[in-house]
C-alpha cells in the first residue's frame, strides 16, 4: 500500500498571471518527512539532513519516528517530550506532589503531637 502526500500544483488556468496552487493528493513511494520553506513568494523543499529537517524558525530539528514527529533541540541535544510524554510526565509530578504533601501533613500531626505530651522524666 502506497502512502499518500498532500503537495501543491498549478491551477491549470491562473487569473491575471498570478499563480494559484491547490492541494492535492499524489503517491508516496514510502511515508518521509518534507517540508518547506517560502523564499522570496515561492516555497522551496527543506532538505534533510541525518534524516531529520532543520527549522528555523522554530530553532529544531524536527524527524519522523514512526507515525510520531520527534522535536529535536540541536543546541542541548535533547528530544522535547511529545504529547503523550508530556501527559504521563505530568500524572507522575502530580501523584509525586500528593504524596509529598500527604508526607508533610503526617509530620505536622506528629510534630503537634509531640508538642501536645508531657514532658517524660529522664
Amino acid at each position: 500500500m502506497r502512502a499518500l502526500r498532500c503537495a501543491r500544483v498549478a491551477c491549470p488556468r491562473p487569473r491575471r498571471h498570478v499563480r494559484q496552487l491547490r492541494p492535492a493528493w499524489v503517491p508516496c513511494p514510502r511515508p518521509s518527512l518534507s517540508g518547506f520553506r517560502l523564499v522570496e513568494g515561492d516555497y522551496q523543499l527543506i532538505s534533510e539532513a541525518e534524516g531529520r529537517l532543520r527549522s528555523e524558525v522554530l530553532g529544531l530539528h524536527l524527524e519522523s519516528s514512526g507515525q510520531q514527529l520527534r522535536r529535536c533541540n540541536p543546541k542541548r541535544g535533547v528530544y522535547l517530550l511529545t504529547p503523550a510524554e508530556s501527559r504521563e510526565a505530568l500524572e507522575r509530578e502530580s501523584a509525586a506532589r500528593q504524596a509529598a504533601e500527604a508526607e508533610v501533613a503526617r509530620l505536622q500531626r506528629e510534630i503537634e503531637d509531640l508538642r501536645r505530651a508531657p514532658p517524660t522524666a529522664t
